[in-house]
């Protein structure tokens, strides 16, 4: 939060995959959406057609960033499910009682 720079976030495990664009002080950061943090399996596998599926995705969400062209998914979480081969986009918002960014301000 010190620089304001925006992050795009990808997360792959198995045949699950999320997205999530964090640009401060205009939506959620990871603490507001996952205040208990990601919990890590073991093994963690990875399949490659999932995390090349985030990847294009974030490449995607880097472009609009960098050009100002096409609306930058902030607030919202993406998550896919390879097995059904389905998407699922949530409306995500900031906890005004984060301690990360809670006491950020529009």
């Amino acid at each position: 939060m010190k620089h304001e720079k925006p992050l795009v976030h990808a997360g792959v495990s198995e045949y699950h995959g999320q997205l999530m664009v964090i640009i401060p002080k205009r939506g959620p950061c990871l603490q507001c959406v996952f205040p208990c943090g990601l919990s890590e399996r073991r093994p963690f596998p990875i399949l490659g057609p999932v995390s090349g599926v985030l990847g294009a995705l974030e490449a995607l969400e880097v472009i609009k960033l960098l050009t100002g062209n096409g609306k930058v998914a902030v607030g919202k979480l993406l998550i896919l499910d390879g097995k059904s081969l389905s998407f699922k986009v949530l409306d995500v918002r900031r906890n005004p009682k984060c301690p990360v960014c809670g006491g950020s301000k529009k």
